[in-house]
């Protein structure tokens, strides 16, 4: 019996630190790959604020693949505080929460779109290797909304 307690409790522990890990997933650097021209457009930076929502910024941004810089360097239509704020640092992921039922889901945040300064609902769901994550901007409901993979950066 004591062995039994012994060989559960030897395997459960690992077990848990093991989901604490996987929790975190999405927190670090992220590849940003535009949907339409497949595209390596940006690095984003994903991390947790103190009340354990995550928010995403642009850590840099690449040229056109003919060599062209990128034409918007300021976020010149977004509204409010990120008005005419510089693209590098700009928070475009922000309010993401763990999905309660899911943790490689999260869930009721908000995607701004630097190039025309919309704000849409989002949704971030991980691969299950941790690698991959696939964000969703939408209006309404998710179905009508627009699809983006990230790749999980490996220079951390």
């Amino acid at each position: 019996m004591r062995t039994q307690i012994f060989i559960t409790i030897f395997f459960l522990i690992p077990c848990l630190f093991m989901s604490h890990a996987w929790a975190d997933d999405i927190v670090g650097k992220w590849k940003a790959i535009n949907d339409r021209t497949g595209v390596h457009e940006a690095n984003i930076l994903i991390y947790q604020n103190n009340d354990g929502s995550y928010d995403g910024k642009i850590e840099k941004i690449y040229d056109l693949p003919n060599g062209t810089p990128q034409k918007v360097e300021k976020c010149t239509q977004c509204a409010g505080e990120l008005k005419d704020q510089p693209l590098i640092g700009l928070r475009i992921l922000s309010h993401f929460t763990k999905h309660p039922k899911n943790p490689n889901e999260y869930v009721n945040g908000l995607v701004v779109d630097p190039e025309t300064g919309k704000t849409y609902k989002g949704t971030i769901r991980m691969s299950p290797n941790g690698k991959k994550m696939t964000l969703n901007g939408y209006v309404g409901i998710s179905l009508l909304g627009r699809t983006q993979t990230w790749i999980k950066s490996r220079d951390q």
